[in-house]
């Protein structure tokens, strides 16, 4: 995931699975941030993030198997932005869909 929130804001992502958690991590303007894993046998992998910035908090699915399948072969490039998230094609960089958060 990369933050694109502009305004020299840090993006703070919290993400987490089933069976993962990759703790809290702050993301300067610009920078990204990967999370490895490998699908499960049953294709039911999902990765949630909590994000915060500037007194905001949004929460967002940044991997779901049956969303992201087609898309989503060994990388998957969000970008992170205040009203968005945006899946890019990891060839082209061109933007594949932008979903809107979950307040919680």
């Amino acid at each position: 995931m990369t933050n694109t929130l502009g305004d020299g804001l840090n993006l703070i992502a919290h993400c987490w699975s089933s069976s993962d958690d990759v703790g809290e991590h702050v993301i300067l303007p610009s920078e990204t941030f990967e999370i490895r894993f490998r699908p499960d046998i049953q294709r039911s992998t999902r990765f949630i993030c909590t994000y915060g910035w500037n007194g905001e908090i949004r929460t967002f699915e940044i991997y779901f198997e049956g969303r992201d399948k087609n898309y989503c072969h060994e990388i998957c490039p969000w970008n992170i932005s205040q009203d968005k998230a945006c899946l890019l094609d990891a060839q082209t960089q061109q933007v594949v869909m932008c979903l809107d958060y979950q307040i919680p």
